[in-house]
């Protein structure tokens, strides 16, 4: 398992750190080029791909790939939109999936070309949601829309088919939240936790688990 960068006390790291869970024990690797937090990772062929959003490289962010083999790091070709950390790999692909309200579409990183091309748009705009990859289906996760529009946390699940470029409102969470924890297993999608508040204290957060 690799983990790359975070932040915390007022700093964002650039660290790169490896879990290795047959011998219960974490190792240091090359540090990731830039300072990076709240992005989107994801493995193509046995490489690690890194986007950070809003990047000091670029207003729509920065993407990095680590190759294991030669412990090293390479700049790619930035998206054409700034994003969030909402997406995954679909068919050797990259999706950057919205990332704002006022950004709702969808970027797509082909690494063999290091290119983009436009993937379409969320049904339903949304800032912070969450993204979880089930084969060729994705599906979009809860979010918040902003003030002055709503102000609000919704529960929206849709799916896109990749395969036929269909999307699908599935049911509403049970409990509105923004940036949850979201895991496929077995043939349920998993919606751990999130932001549901406004304060900045810890009652923002529930503990909640959905599953659907």
């Amino acid at each position: 398992m690799y983990v790359t960068g975070g932040s915390g006390w007022g700093f964002t790291y650039s660290i790169l750190n490896i879990f290795d869970p047959a011998a219960n024990s974490w190792t240091q690797g090359p540090d990731h080029p830039i300072p990076t937090t709240s992005g989107l990772s994801g493995v193509i062929n046995g490489k690690l791909y890194v986007y950070t959003p809003a990047a000091p490289s670029g207003a729509t962010g920065a993407l990095h790939v680590f190759d294991p083999a030669t412990q090293r790091w390479t700049a790619l070709t930035p998206p054409p939109r700034p994003h969030g950390g909402a997406g995954g790999v679909i068919g050797g692909q990259l999706y950057l999936v919205g990332g704002s309200y006022s950004n709702s579409a969808i970027d797509v990183y082909d690494p063999v070309t290091d290119s983009w091309s436009d993937g379409g748009r969320i049904p339903t705009a949304r800032d912070l949601p969450a993204v979880a990859i089930d084969g060729t289906k994705l599906y979009v996760v809860g979010g918040y829309v902003p003030c002055p529009v709503q102000c609000r946390y919704i529960g929206d699940v849709e799916m896109l088919d990749v395969s036929a470029g269909s999307w699908t409102r599935l049911a509403p969470l049970k409990i509105a939240r923004a940036v949850p924890g979201l895991a496929v297993l077995g043939n349920r999608v998993y919606v751990v936790s999130g932001t549901v508040g406004f304060s900045g204290l810890a009652g923002d957060q529930t503990t909640s688990i959905e599953w659907f």
